[in-house]
């Protein structure tokens, strides 16, 4: 009797382990479609397509006062959108980074000629 209680109780813990599935790190990764983006002069509306597999950030590094973002945190891939006004007489610039909670970023350029 105890015999046959060793080998059921062996034949459920192999089961039991062998279906087990291997925990993996999970690797936080982020890109953009451009780093460098030239905004029409009349201004409007942008899309950047945001790729990532967590949650990230977006936020200007110069506060620039004539463009603005719609939309600034987002999670996994997604569009985000940038509002231009339309340009005065200079050609002007401002940098969008966006960042993952692993410290990784990535900064976009938008200039406006």
């Amino acid at each position: 009797m105890k015999t046959k209680l060793i080998i059921v109780t062996t034949l459920i813990l192999i089961v039991t382990f062998s279906n087990c599935e291997k925990y993996e790190d999970f690797n936080p990764d982020l890109a953009v479609d451009h780093t460098i983006l030239n905004l029409p002069a009349s201004g409007g509306s942008t899309k950047i397509i945001i790729y990532s597999n967590t949650t990230w950030t977006a936020s200007f590094s110069d506060n620039p006062d004539w463009i603005t973002i719609t939309n600034p945190t987002g999670k996994g891939t997604q569009y985000l959108v940038v509002e231009s006004q339309p340009k005065n007489t200079q050609s002007r610039s401002a940098t969008l980074v966006i960042s993952i909670q692993t410290s990784k970023s990535v900064s976009i350029q938008l200039n406006q000629n």
